[in-house]
């Protein structure tokens, strides 16, 4: 996975969370400094964690019933 794609998802999941960077990377055991080289595009992260986080994430914080 490219760097571009992997600061997209993180950053959406991070929005979706209303976390900052440091609050998202205790919650999910992922240093801070690692969430911002992913959010600037300066790394990416395994396609495999990607998915991970996004289902840990989408369970933590469902959408709002309407």
């Amino acid at each position: 996975m490219d760097n571009e794609t992997t600061a997209r998802i993180i950053k959406d999941l991070r929005a979706r969370t209303g976390l900052s960077a440091q609050k998202f990377g205790d919650k999910y055991k992922i240093p801070q400094k690692t969430i911002q080289n992913w959010e600037y595009g300066r790394r990416s992260a395994p396609e495999y964690l990607l998915f991970l986080l996004e289902r840990a994430v989408l369970e933590d914080f469902p959408e709002e019933k309407k």
